[in-house]
C-alpha cells in the first residue's frame, strides 16, 4: 500500500525545542512555528488517508520543493526549474524529514521506529510544497 500527500507552502523544519519552568518544574515544547507546521502535516495527510495507522515497516520519501526566489535571472530561474541549482539553504533535510516524522506519528504509522528507509530531496520548483509518499514494506 502506498499514500501519497502534498502539503502546501515552504517547508519547514523542525525548530529546536523551547524549555520553560512551571510550577518548580522544567517542560519543554515545539516552537509556535514547528506547532504549526505538524498541524498542516496531519490536515493534509488525513485528506488522503483514512484508515488506520499502517501496521508495516515504512519507506518514506519526501520532497521538498521551495520556491525560486523573485530575485534570480531568467537564466538562473531556468537552471533552478532543470534541477541543476539545489537549494542549498536552510532548512536542512533533516530538520524537514523529523517535523514529517513527528506530525505522522500515530496517524500514517503507530510510531516512527517503523520507518526502515527513507529518503530526503530538496529542489527548486514553480511553487513550494513538500510531497510525502508512505509505503509498507512486505517482510
Amino acid at each position: 500500500m502506498e499514500i501519497e500527500f502534498t502539503i502546501v507552502g515552504d517547508p519547514v523544519g523542525q525548530g529546536r525545542p523551547r524549555f520553560a519552568r512551571r510550577r518548580g518544574y522544567v517542560q519543554t515544547y515545539d516552537p509556535p512555528k514547528s506547532r504549526e507546521y505538524k498541524a498542516r502535516i496531519a490536515q493534509s495527510f488525513q485528506r488522503a488517508y483514512m484508515g488506520d495507522p499502517l501496521s508495516k515497516p515504512i519507506r518514506l520519501t519526501i520532497k521538498a520543493f521551495f520556491a525560486i526566489p523573485r530575485s534570480y535571472s531568467k537564466s538562473r530561474t531556468r537552471a533552478c526549474l532543470e534541477g541543476i541549482e539545489k537549494p542549498t539553504k536552510k532548512p536542512d533535510f533533516d530538520n524537514i524529514a523529523k517535523g514529517v516524522c513527528d506530525a505522522l506519528n500515530g496517524l500514517a504509522y503507530q510510531d516512527d521506529k517503523q520507518i526502515v528507509q527513507a529518503n530526503v530531496y530538496k529542489a527548486y520548483g514553480p511553487e513550494a510544497k513538500v510531497v510525502v509518499s508512505i509505503e509498507e514494506i512486505e517482510q
